[in-house]
């Protein structure tokens, strides 16, 4: 609802005259409703309270470009371009220049906006990559925290444990019953040898 929310824009620029977001909304309505000098009124005030937000001169240039006012699209699609060197506005700018005649600068900006879109899409697959090599980290963790995952590996180290203490039980009764043995031979060897004739 359109209205609604023109009036919702209104009031909150009252309570604070200095509300930039509110102005570029109010604008982009104004545009979509054909009413480009009001529009740009607002665009102008966004810029005034937010100078450093390349999308308030994107939005501008763009009705500037509807209008006819190349010149004008030009200066304004150059501070964004300050701002964010963006192949879109590089693109956009581009146009201007050719709808002004300046066919040098406007290839210049064409070609310039080629390699940007290129950059911009490696940055985007990179970023992406990124994010999904994070979000299948995080998943794995909060699968290993699960009891679906935890509990077998639980019952697993349990094995793991009781398998390690059987094996030492059975080495340290297999070490008494080796000892036992040899003491027993030990003594019977004694005994054998006090009875040999020999030694009477």
């Amino acid at each position: 609802d359109k209205k609604g929310a023109l009036k919702d824009i209104n009031k909150a620029l009252e309570i604070n005259p200095y509300y930039s977001t509110g102005y570029l909304n109010r604008a982009t309505i104004e545009k979509d409703n054909k009413e480009y000098e009001k529009a740009i009124k607002d665009y102008d005030l966004a810029i005034k309270y937010e100078p450093y937000n390349y999308r308030n001169y994107e939005k501008k240039g763009k009705i500037l470009y509807v209008l006819g006012s190349y010149k004008e699209a030009v200066d304004t699609y150059s501070k964004a371009i300050n701002l964010n060197r963006h192949g879109y506005y590089m693109l956009c700018r581009g146009l201007a220049y050719y709808q002004l005649g300046d066919k040098e600068n406007s290839l210049k900006d064409a070609k310039q906006a080629e390699k940007l879109f290129k950059k911009n899409k490696d940055n985007r697959y990179k970023l992406a990559l990124r994010k999904k090599v994070e979000f299948m980290r995080l998943r794995y963790e909060k699968c290993m925290q699960s009891r679906v995952f935890k509990e077998p590996l639980q019952k697993i180290n349990e094995q793991y444990i009781r398998i390690d203490m059987l094996v030492k039980k059975m080495e340290s009764g297999i070490k008494t019953k080796v000892n036992t043995s040899r003491t027993k031979a030990v003594e019977l060897i004694s005994k054998l040898d006090t009875l040999s004739p020999l030694k009477k």
